[in-house]
């Protein structure tokens, strides 16, 4: 079973560790409600597998991206917008 951990990267401290990424997701969420965005520059989501093989899912700016729900806007809008009202 995998395991999700968030982590300060300034600090280098285990902010929590988490069963699944939507709840550290959650707690991102929780944490940017509280302290504003910048909050979550510092911070990195990473997951460990049942081997012990650790990622980085996303980290910064992505992480609070990601946590507040917001998709990733491509860099030219305009280009898909005006296609849709041809």
């Amino acid at each position: 079973m995998a395991s999700y951990e968030l982590w300060n990267m300034a600090s280098s401290n285990l902010v929590g560790a988490f069963s699944s990424e939507g709840e550290a997701l959650s707690a991102v969420r929780e944490a940017i409600v509280r302290h504003g965005e910048s909050y979550a520059d510092a911070l990195a989501l990473g997951c460990e597998n049942s081997r012990g093989a650790s990622r980085v899912i996303a980290s910064g700016r992505e992480l609070a991206d990601r946590a507040m729900g917001r998709d990733a806007i491509p860099s030219d809008r305009s280009s898909t917008q005006n296609s849709r009202s041809a």
